[in-house]
Parts: C-alpha cells; structure tokens; sequence
C-alpha cells in the first residue's frame, strides 16, 4: 500500500507538470520498455521462482544449483538485452514516433531494460524463499527513492525530465534488492557446469513460453495506445493512460502477493489436487475480501478518484475506468485458478490462453473504438478477461481437477451485482454514485474484517486463511 502510495505521488506531480501528453508519453516509453525488458529478461522473476522452490525439495544441493543457475542466466539475458536494445534504437524510434532522430531518447531505456532483466533473479529468489518482509521492505524503498527521484527530475527538467523519471524505478529495484538479497542468502557453494545446464534448460522453457504470453499482452496494449493516440489524439492517450495506471495499481499489491507468497506454496503442494483447491480457494476469498472495497470506492467515485489523483484534466476518462473496474473483477477471479497453470510448468497452456485473451483486447478495441471513443479499450478489457478465465477455467478443472468453488463463485457473483448497481447509479447521477460507492465500499470492508480478522483472531473461528 506504501507503495502504491509513493507510486500514485510522482504520477500526480508528472500530471500537474506535464498535463495528459505528458502522461501518455510515459505510458508509452514504460511500455516500451517493460515489452523489452519482459522479452530479454525471459520473466525469471517467475520462473526463477518456481524452479528453485521445485529443486529444493530433491535437496539443499539440487536447490544450490537451481540458485546459480539463475544467477549466471539473469545477467547473461540483462547484458544481452540491453545491448541489443541500444543496438535497435533507430528502427524502435521510427516505430514508436514516426522519428528515428528520437533514437537517442529511446536508447537511454536500455538501461532500464538491462537493470529490470537483471533484478529477476532477486525477486525469484526472494520469493522462492518467502521472504515476504523483504519483499515488502524493498518495495517501499524502490518506491520511495524512484518517487524522490522522479518528481525532482520532472520538476526541474519538466518533459525533458521524462526519460531519468521512467528509469529510476528499475534502478533502484535493482539496487536495493542487491542488498536484500545479498544479506539473506550467503555465498554461492560451488557448482559444476553438469548440475547447473539442468535448470537453465527449464528456465529458459518455462521462461520462453511466460515471455511470449507478457510480450504479447505488452505488444497488444502498444497496439492499444497507438490505436488511441491516432483515432483520438494524444489528449486522448492520455486519459486512457491515466486510466490503465490506476487499474493496474489500486489491486497490484494482491496480485503481487500471490505471486510472492502463493505461487511457491501453490508450487510446493500442486501434486496434491485436494490441498491445491484448498489453496485457490482461500487464495481467491483474500483477494476478493481485501480488493472489493477499493473495486467499489474507484467504481462509484471515479469523476473524483481521477481529480485527485491526476487533475481535473482527466475526469474524461472517468467511463473507462469503471469499465475496466469491471474487467479487474474477473480478473481478480481467475487469477488464482490461473497461477494452477504456472506452479504445474504448464505455462504453454498459461501463454495460449493469454495470448487469445490479448487478441480480442486488441480486435474488440479496434471494432469498437470509432462508436465508443475512448471507453472502447474498457469494454475491451471486459471481454479480454472473460476469454481468458473462461479458457483458463475450463484447462485447469480438465488437466488438475481445480475449480474456483460454489462458495467462492457466488461471492464474486454477489460482488458483481454490487458494481453493476453501483455502475448504473453513477452513470446517472454523479454524486449518488459517488454515495453508493462508499456506502457498497464500507458494508464489504466490514465483511472483509469479520471473515479476515476475527476469524483468524486468538479464540476466532478460523474461517478464512
């Protein structure tokens, strides 16, 4: 939360600054970048993960190996990466800005790609060890310094200030993790070249088809952007830019807890289909509990929400942000049941999903966007999380015999009846869904803190997990 904090107080200043051209060539240089970090640092922070929790439990050697293999496999792909991205500068400006005399500026991202490739293997290792307090400790300290950082290089710079904005984040991830890491895991024993080519060969199998399914999704929303940016001007990107941050912010820090704290217990326990429903169940309960408050504050208040966050320059975007709080319900659903497919190594079938997920983003936004304007990339977004859930749904109850669960399901039921009503309202009348976001907000949150707290309190029933 601390740094979701820090995160949405140097995108308020860039607002004020820059104004939504501003925010959309963010949007755009970070995806750009993220696309190219994502294909050169084959997403190890996953895969990493996952292959050292495996590896552990065949013994503290095997488990040494995979932790080396990691190592040596991170920086080889940071180095190449960010090579190979100054290398392609030119032909990456055209594409981006029509301009490759802008290759300089796109250049400078290389060194985020390198430093993002190389923290993967911190965060696998980090999370393969649940080291949850430093994993949140170098959250908030990346936040804090790339908030610092950014804000003065955007206040004194102003959009010259653009690019050193975008890349304190990745380094100091980086730098800090370095610490982390360094402090917790002691010196590498030995390894020979034969215990090590074993676990580079699954990261780079499992990493491959990871990479291909994040490169996709990155590649259909630049497809997104530069739709928008076309069709609607760079006013335009910037309110759908504004809007995409907010959605991939306001519930990161349960996503991300699954991926820190689930994916290696789900990992530890996926040969076992009876305590492997236990856990998505109870996994996706948490989400719901603890992301449905904030869903139905943004829903019903998001004129305000987007003011205060940004300026009143983006309460254009207000439609599309509540379709995409829609879309982030089933999201918030179907993420749980579709780490199953990760935790198994079954990520080709991870990849296949999200990538047809991806291509009706893409499709829809394009049949949409000339009758709807800019909330066709949220209706979009819909229809992209229902394809994907529906096609991870249907893998994973065939391949593992998980299901989300009766119980569970018709929570997200109820809590989808709660945003269609609160939808309907705010779309009238602004202020009475502002009034019935926070009423909706506050009886969930009190649900959230008898099934959290009290459940688990000394003497509670210990319902909820």
């Amino acid at each position: 939360m601390a740094n979701i904090a820090f995160g949405l107080f140097r995108m308020k200043i860039a607002a004020i600054l820059l104004g939504p051209v501003g925010i959309g060539m963010i949007g755009l240089l970070q995806n750009l970048l993220n696309a190219a970090a994502t294909v050169g640092g084959l997403n190890l922070a996953v895969s990493g993960a996952r292959e050292i929790v495996s590896s552990e439990s065949s013994g503290p050697h095997a488990g040494a190996a995979a932790k080396r293999a990691v190592y040596l496999t991170s920086w080889t792909l940071a180095l190449g990466s960010g090579l190979a991205f100054w290398a392609f500068r030119e032909p990456l400006a055209s594409l981006l800005f029509q301009d490759s005399r802008r290759s300089a500026e796109v250049g400078w991202l290389a060194i985020g790609v390198a430093t993002t490739a190389g923290a993967g293997y911190q965060v696998a290792v980090l999370s393969a060890g649940r080291r949850i307090g430093d994993i949140a400790r170098l959250n908030v300290l990346t936040g804090a310094a790339a908030a610092l950082v950014g804000s003065v290089c955007v206040i004194a710079w102003k959009s010259d200030g653009i690019i050193p904005f975008i890349l304190t984040t990745p380094i100091a991830a980086l730098a800090v993790g370095a610490i982390f890491v360094r402090r917790g895991s002691g010196n590498f024993r030995p390894q020979s070249a034969g215990a090590i080519k074993p676990h580079v060969i699954s990261l780079i199998v499992l990493g491959a088809a990871l990479t291909i399914s994040i490169f996709a999704s990155l590649c259909g929303q630049l497809a997104v952007r530069t739709l928008v940016e076309r069709r609607l001007g760079a006013t335009a990107l910037g309110h759908f830019q504004a809007a995409w941050t907010l959605t991939t912010v306001y519930v990161a820090f349960i996503f991300q807890a699954m991926a820190s704290d689930y994916l290696p217990r789900l990992t530890a326990v996926i040969g076992d289909p009876k305590q492997s429903q236990n856990l998505v169940q109870s996994q996706a309960e948490v989400g719901l509990l603890l992301a449905a408050p904030i869903l139905l504050t943004m829903l019903g208040g998001a004129p305000w929400v987007l003011s205060i966050l940004y300026t009143s320059q983006f309460r254009e975007a207000t439609d599309l942000l509540r379709y995409q709080v829609f879309g982030d319900v089933i999201r918030l659903a179907v993420w749980p049941v579709a780490l199953v497919l990760l935790a198994a190594g079954a990520s080709r079938s991870y990849a296949v999903a999200d990538v047809t997920g991806t291509a009706v983003f893409v499709a829809v936004t394009v049949i949409l966007l000339p009758g709807f304007g800019l909330a066709a990339p949220g209706i979009a977004y819909i229809a992209m999380n229902l394809i994907f859930g529906a096609i991870v749904m249907l893998l994973v109850s065939r391949r593992f015999s998980v299901v989300l669960g009766t119980r569970v399901a018709g929570r997200f039921g109820l809590f989808a009846v709660s945003c269609a009503i609160i939808f309907a309202i705010g779309t009238r009348h602004v202020l009475a869904g502002g009034i019935a976001g926070g009423a909706g907000a506050g009886l969930w949150a009190l649900w959230a803190y008898r099934h959290l707290y009290i459940a688990n309190s000394p003497g509670g029933p210990k319902q909820t997990r």
